[in-house]
């Protein structure tokens, strides 16, 4: 089993989840490569989540045009090292669950070990887009939106005579939709 992400610190990194520390249920640190330098870093489970990790297939979502071509084309020659990625990983950790604390000197770097590839002790600044943020931002807006639907649709069904029945709310579904809408996406804008 493999998993392909992008990191906002590293750029492009692979995961062996067939190695003790990466398998899931286990609560070490994991063990990534990063993919350009082939080094080897150990995140916090915590750690592992959106906008500092994406799974490889949302990332590529965000691009479009060139840097599509781009971003695919590079990830597709990164798994063509699958195999080397692998045995950097397996030369690091040995098929054991590393302790972190003795093995390095702070979270998030790992420790000087000599493997395949190099030792990750410093993150490289990777300038990305805030794509990533962008289903955060509709799960605020929809959590926006329904509250301010059955809102508006109640204050404005109050405002002509109290009528709940179907046909008063199918004619007022319309307006209250846009209402709604515009309302809403208001609220999710300005609470960023």
């Amino acid at each position: 089993m493999e998993w392909w992400g992008y990191s906002t610190k590293y750029g492009w990194v692979f995961l062996d989840r067939t190695i003790k520390n990466n398998k899931p249920g286990e609560r070490a640190d994991l063990i990534f490569v990063v993919c350009e330098t082939s080094e080897v870093i150990l995140i916090n489970h915590k750690q592992w989540e959106a906008p500092m990790f994406v799974y490889e297939k949302r990332h590529i979502e965000c691009k479009v045009g060139e840097e599509l071509e781009t971003e695919t084309q590079l990830l597709s020659s990164y798994k063509n090292k699958v195999l080397h990625y692998k045995r950097v990983v397996r030369k690091f950790s040995n098929g054991k669950v590393i302790d972190t604390e003795t093995a390095s000197p702070s979270r998030g770097v790992s420790c000087n070990r000599k493997a395949e590839g190099n030792v990750k002790t410093k993150p490289k600044k990777v300038i990305t887009s805030n794509c990533h943020n962008k289903s955060n931002i509709f799960g605020k807006w929809l959590l926006v939106f329904i509250p301010t639907f059955i809102v508006t649709l109640i204050l404005n069904q109050s405002a002509y005579g109290s009528c709940y029945s179907g046909y008063c709310i199918s004619a007022a579904f319309p307006k209250v939709l846009l209402l709604s809408l515009i309302i809403s996406f208001l609220i999710a804008v300005n609470s960023e």
